[in-house]
């Protein structure tokens, strides 16, 4: 505590005592051990005098901006303190702005026009005791927010390079922008890639189409939706028909078979003078590989042609010499043959 100690010699006048200055203090009076103001010693005092100076610590505004001078923060509230005491610590609580990150605050004195001398920044900021000693301004900056979506390929992969095939793709958006929707080549073996939809939850099954005109104000994940492929069969009866009808035949019919999946044996169709044996997977008229299809252990995976494979029925011819005893064929029977049988077995017929 100041003091003003005076070494009083008798005078004709009085003394008058002057204010002190101190630095962010206002003086208040002077007052003596005994707590007497004064502010003189009256003519004729004798004798040693002591005293003592009192203050008030200066109050100092405070002015808050976003982003520059003449913008007001809008977050403000009674929360925020609008002046401080010199000899107080203040603490000035984090701004927030909707759609925007809070950076950090930058403090300047109200003198400073041009803003040149950052006295304080960041975050959490609190002014301690005896250090600012003038008005202040206080600005506020931002970031826009930035979101994620996530697009999820949802048991497939995105085709980004040979050697790279994530499952999922991060895009960054701003707050209140929109998404382009993803143009990486994606696959997922068995399944055709249909629309993206948001994901909820696992106990959601919502799966509407994502309407990409949708402004974005939070994280979110978006998930491929997928349909099973479906693959047509065809078993081409190869010259044959498939009896459908007394009175309709077909030379093929199609089954429709989900990916994975076994496909049904068709009945067998009919072809005179053939006898049908198996069918057969039909690759292209240069292939003569025409081993029977396994429908027990075949999944199909894409379309495909069965094709009938056909023997040839052939017919024997027996020759009797008189009579023909079908309870007794070998009677009869001519086994020695000569030139007039033999240009009599070349009439058989085989298809």
């Amino acid at each position: 505590m100041d003091s003003n100690i005076f070494d009083l010699i008798k005078k004709a006048n009085e003394i008058t005592l002057n204010n002190p200055t101190k630095e962010g203090y206002d003086f208040v009076k002077w007052i003596d051990s005994n707590n007497n103001e004064f502010s003189k010693i009256e003519k004729g005092s004798t004798g040693d005098k002591v005293f003592i100076a009192t203050w008030s610590a200066k109050v100092f505004n405070i002015t808050y901006y976003d982003s520059e001078v003449g913008t007001s923060l809008e977050c403000v509230d009674s929360s925020y303190p609008i002046n401080f005491e010199y000899d107080k610590e203040v603490s000035i609580p984090n701004a927030s702005k909707e759609g925007y990150d809070f950076v950090g605050y930058k403090i300047y004195y109200e003198t400073d026009s041009n803003l040149e001398n950052v006295l304080l920044s960041g975050k959490d900021i609190t002014i301690a005791a005896k250090t600012l000693n003038n008005d202040i301004i206080v600005i506020a900056e931002f970031k826009l927010k930035e979101y994620i979506v996530t697009f999820d390929a949802n048991g497939g992969y995105f085709n980004v390079s040979e050697n790279e095939k994530p499952t999922t793709i991060d895009v960054t958006v701003k707050h209140g922008e929109t998404v382009s929707e993803i143009t990486t080549e994606m696959f997922k073996e068995g399944y055709t890639f249909t629309h993206w939809y948001q994901y909820i939850d696992e106990n959601s099954d919502v799966n509407v189409e994502f309407d990409f005109a949708t402004v974005i104000y939070e994280n979110i994940t978006l998930k491929a939706h997928w349909t099973l492929n479906k693959y047509n069969v065809t078993f081409d009866a190869n010259g044959g028909e498939f009896i459908i009808s007394e009175t309709e035949r077909q030379p093929s019919i199609v089954q429709e078979v989900l990916h994975g999946e076994h496909v049904q044996v068709p009945s067998n169709p009919e072809l005179s003078g053939y006898e049908f044996t198996h069918w057969y997977l039909y690759v292209d008229e240069n292939s003569d590989d025409k081993v029977a299809f396994d429908f027990e252990n075949t999944v199909i995976t894409s379309n495909i042609t069965l094709k009938a494979y056909w023997t040839i029925v052939t017919y024997k011819i027996s020759y009797y010499d008189g009579s023909y005893d079908p309870l007794n064929p070998e009677l009869n029977k001519i086994t020695t043959f000569d030139e007039r049988y033999y240009s009599m077995h070349c009439l058989v017929v085989q298809l």
